[in-house]
């Protein structure tokens, strides 16, 4: 019988190899690391460490379509865990991909991630969520009711 481990978090990239920006954030998270995260892989990541939050990594436009279908299929299974999508280096417009996909939430980073995310996952934890532009916090960004809707 396997026991199931609670995790405030869980990181899932359709890569299927760590960058180091990647190895960067899972080190200063401390949450599990899903690789060639499918719905099947997903699935067997939430039911083992139950989950609060996702973290959807994406850091190459390549996987920017299999990250959305994932999120989208999370999306399906209903509003829990918290579905949060982090660009790497990416343009801005990939964030209405994720969003239109069903993250609740959507970062865009570039420069060193660890530290950045983990600061910004501090503060949606404290309900704000933080924009980040060129690895730095630059604040928190208040979205009018309508652009947040329920998956």
């Amino acid at each position: 019988m396997v026991a199931n481990r609670h995790s405030p978090g869980l990181i899932a990239t359709t890569r299927a190899d760590a960058t180091p920006p990647l190895e960067e954030l899972v080190a200063c998270c401390g949450w599990p690391l899903l690789l060639d995260a499918g719905p099947r892989r997903l699935l067997r990541g939430l039911s083992l460490h139950r989950p609060e939050c996702v973290l959807f990594w994406t850091d190459d436009w390549d996987h920017v379509t299999r990250t959305a279908e994932l999120i989208a299929w999370s999306r399906r299974r209903g509003n829990r865990p918290f579905r949060l999508a982090v660009a790497y280096q990416l343009a801005s417009d990939v964030e209405a991909v994720f969003r239109a996909a069903g993250a609740h939430s959507f970062l865009q980073v570039s420069g060193r991630p660890g530290a950045v995310v983990a600061g910004a996952l501090g503060q949606l934890v404290a309900g704000t969520v933080p924009a980040v532009a060129t690895g730095e916090l630059v604040g928190p960004v208040e979205f009018a009711t309508e652009l947040v809707r329920p998956p």
